[in-house]
């Protein structure tokens, strides 16, 4: 499959998306139109909306017809469907996203403009132009997304994902959860990460449900009424794992894969997440490998728990 026809696939499957969305997400799309079709075109369940797959059909093109040789493109938007929006708008416009926090601040949007010279920036909904921008590197056919790293080690990082890398990782996350079209995955973490943007992608590669929530904290009344969706897979950070086990709402939540990760996972949480019948799974992996890349399942760490190994592996 050539690097275009792999392009024109992941942007058809994008169509597909089944997405749970929050009203209250929805009545803060910025584009009034697309709010009001969003509104009309879905169904509606106990205060959320799933989405039409006419909905991406529906999205106005980017105002692109007289935009420079520079394909990059600053993504920035605190509301994960209009994010969602726009990703598909970036890409089938045959141009490549810059995946921004919308905690950053102006000035480190400046900052970043400056550093990385991009030819536009689509913010909270609207697009904007750069002037005299200057292409910072030629961007291939095949690329798909610009990922920042944490910036741990310094400035941060940019991570340049292709299509094909983002759909083999996907479909090496779905084989080792064995996931299937009954699952529905929870957007637990931030999409401008790379451990949220998989989520994303799996479920777009895998055909799988997305589900959205106001709230990314367990502990939130917002993630309550995401949990009624009956998701089936979340991904966790540990303090996220760490509410969720004490929130009380472990009980009922029908998750059969819990990951956690993104930093130490301290060995007793996970003991306790194992003796609350959670169904976590320890996973390894950075924006360069495109989300995890090594896993320590249920089974295995159960077996740690017997064997009492786990209080001596980190």
């Amino acid at each position: 499959m050539t690097s275009i026809e792999l392009r024109e696939k992941i942007l058809d499957l994008m169509q597909k998306l089944k997405i749970y969305a929050p009203e209250s997400m929805v009545n803060r799309l910025s584009d009034s139109g697309i709010k009001t079709f969003v509104s009309e075109k879905s169904e509606k369940l106990d205060g959320y909306l799933l989405l039409d797959k006419s909905v991406f059909n529906s999205l106005p093109p980017l105002p692109v017809d007289d935009f420079t040789d520079n394909k990059l493109v600053f993504l920035r938007n605190s509301n994960d469907l209009e994010f969602i929006f726009n990703l598909y708008q970036i890409c089938s416009s045959g141009l490549l996203p810059i995946l921004i926090s919308p905690l950053t601040t102006e000035s480190e949007v400046e900052d970043f403009i400056e550093r990385f010279k991009p030819g536009g920036v689509l913010d909270s909904g609207v697009f904007q132009k750069v002037i005299e921008s200057i292409p910072a590197q030629k961007v291939n056919e095949n690329d798909a997304v610009v990922i920042l790293t944490s910036g741990s080690s310094g400035i941060p990082k940019a991570v340049v994902h292709t299509f094909l890398s983002l759909s083999k990782a996907a479909e090496r996350g779905n084989n080792a959860m064995g996931v299937n079209g009954q699952d529905r995955w929870l957007l637990s973490l931030p999409l401008h990460h790379i451990s949220g943007f998989l989520i994303l992608f799996r479920c777009i590669a895998g055909s799988i449900p997305l589900v959205l929530a106001e709230s990314l904290n367990p502990s939130d009344k917002e993630f309550d009424a995401a949990l009624k969706l009956g998701p089936s897979l979340v991904s966790f950070v540990p303090s996220q794992l760490r509410d969720f086990l004490t929130s009380g709402k472990a009980a009922t939540s029908n998750f059969r894969h819990i990951l956690v990760g993104g930093s130490a996972v301290d060995s007793t949480l996970i003991k306790s997440s194992l003796e609350a019948n959670l169904r976590v799974s320890k996973v390894y992996g950075s924006s360069e490998t495109a989300a995890f890349v090594a896993i320590t399942d249920y089974d295995s760490l159960k077996e740690d728990i017997k064997m009492g190994a786990l209080l001596y592996r980190e």
